[in-house]
């Protein structure tokens, strides 16, 4: 009988350890559902508003979220001022199987002049800026990728910030 006691305390022990264990688990699913619609939430009140973060001047030049909390400017509209430069970069990237390359491109959002010498004429400028990610291309497509300097029309110009 003593045997059979000890059996009984034994299982609910372990039931109790694993009802606790499966609350807990709970608990923090539960933790992040509601943090990931919180910031679902945020995401679509901007996109329903639209009203991009212009960012302009110094925080140009010296992004805000190098500066603050990168967490609270992710998934954030942000429009940037300035222009792309000539150059593409392609990164080799497989998608769906299929051989291709992301392609990214410089884009300028501040300039500075300064003289390295007083003495000549060269004024050379700092510019200052991101790389944007135009997409996929496959690899048979590569040269279809244009130089020019504006790759994207200026309406679709709004760059998403996200977190890689």
């Amino acid at each position: 009988m003593h045997r059979a006691a000890a059996e009984k305390r034994a299982f609910i022990g372990i039931m109790g350890a694993l009802t606790s264990l499966a609350a807990y688990g709970c608990c923090w699913q539960l933790r992040r559902y509601q943090e990931s619609r919180h910031r679902w939430n945020k995401v679509l009140s901007e996109l329903d508003s639209f009203t991009p973060t212009e960012l302009a001047g110094y925080d140009a030049k010296y992004y805000p979220w190098l500066r603050e909390n990168l967490y609270d400017w992710e998934y954030r509209l942000v429009k940037l001022t300035g222009y792309f430069k000539e150059e593409r970069f392609f990164v080799r990237r497989a998608k769906d199987g299929r051989a291709g390359y992301s392609v990214f491109a410089p884009f300028v959002t501040a300039m500075d002049d300064f003289d390295l010498r007083k003495d000549t004429n060269a004024n050379p400028t700092l510019e200052y800026g991101i790389m944007v990610d135009l997409g996929w291309v496959p690899k048979d497509h590569k040269g279809d990728i244009e130089m020019t300097t504006e790759p994207i029309s200026p309406l679709v110009s709004i760059i998403k910030l996200k977190k890689s």
